[in-house]
């Protein structure tokens, strides 16, 4: 072990460009039994201090690796447009990645994972998964979603089984490895029922428990 008072010395050198006196520090490196003189500038050091956190931790903004995946969603064999596919970590919650993660699935039931920007994909890790596609029923008297839209009832026809929508309970799971997404395949099922439909709205309410 060295002793860092052993090895430096502070002295005073004036600086004619700043016009202030600047302390220098003298360091002994034993190893080469050379001297070494560096100036110290406050701002310097302060600009060092807030640095180099930076540059040990690799990456500022503090986003974990992503892997960029994809997957196919069918329904009963056939490939379901517009599902919504959510994807959310496994574990107790104390993972310091909770940021949920989707995708869209297109005409052929194809969809790229978007967590921050679209199709930059997913952390390694294991995750549950939600799907859902749900329709409206007739034509609604306003849009859903729009404030007013809380006032009148909107009767939705699940698509895809209301059981696959949460990734809690749908039972769906999938991991994600530098191979990409296993499963790659969502292969969901009817169980030969009906589509189950859903009224939203004052008249779901009023017959809640």
């Amino acid at each position: 072990m060295f002793n860092i008072d052993e090895m430096t010395s502070l002295t005073l050198s004036f600086d004619p460009r700043s016009n202030q006196f600047l302390p220098q520090f003298l360091i002994k490196v034993p190893a080469v039994h050379a001297l070494y003189l560096t100036r110290c500038n406050p701002l310097a050091v302060i600009f060092t201090a807030l640095l180099v956190p930076l540059l040990v931790s690799g990456c500022g903004n503090g986003r974990p690796k992503l892997v960029k995946v994809n997957g196919v969603v069918k329904l009963d064999g056939q490939p379901v447009e517009g599902a919504m596919v959510v994807f959310q970590k496994a574990g107790d919650g104390k993972d310091s990645f909770q940021r949920p993660s989707s995708g869209i699935t297109d005409s052929e039931g194809k969809f790229t994972v978007r967590t921050y920007e679209p199709g930059d994909g997913l952390p390694y890790g294991k995750y549950l998964v939600g799907i859902q596609k749900r329709e409206v029923v007739g034509k609604p008297p306003v849009n859903p979603g729009e404030e007013s839209s809380a006032a009148v009832n909107i009767t939705y026809k699940w698509v895809i089984p209301k059981s696959y929508s949460e990734p809690a309970g749908s039972t769906l799971t999938a991991e994600v490895t530098s191979s990409g997404l296993t499963p790659a395949e969502f292969a969901l099922s009817t169980g030969g029922k009906p589509a189950q439909i859903e009224i939203v709205g004052p008249r779901a309410r009023a017959n809640d428990p």
